[in-house]
């Protein structure tokens, strides 16, 4: 997988507090980019009930992909995992 960005679905609560868990939580995507050298994020909380602001949530989908054309970027629905 050639990615530079993996957005996962699991909330903090569930286990996604950083790459490694998320190593742990499956091997199978232990050896992926993203979660070598590249950019990792989940969601917060406040994202499954934010329905209604879709178009702030596609604009960070935005800046996760294309970080290059939204530099400084505040996410306000995800969070990068640090290692």
């Amino acid at each position: 997988m050639d990615a530079d960005c993996l957005i996962t679905y699991r909330f903090q609560d569930d286990g996604a507090t950083s790459k490694t868990a998320i190593a742990r939580i499956n091997p199978l995507v232990s050896k992926i980019k993203p979660l070598n050298s590249g950019k990792v994020f989940s969601p917060l909380k406040h994202y499954s009930q934010s329905g209604d602001r879709m178009d702030e949530i596609i604009m960070e989908v935005a800046a996760m992909l294309h970080p290059e054309l939204f530099k400084g970027f505040d996410y306000r629905f995800f969070k990068e995992l640090p290692l």
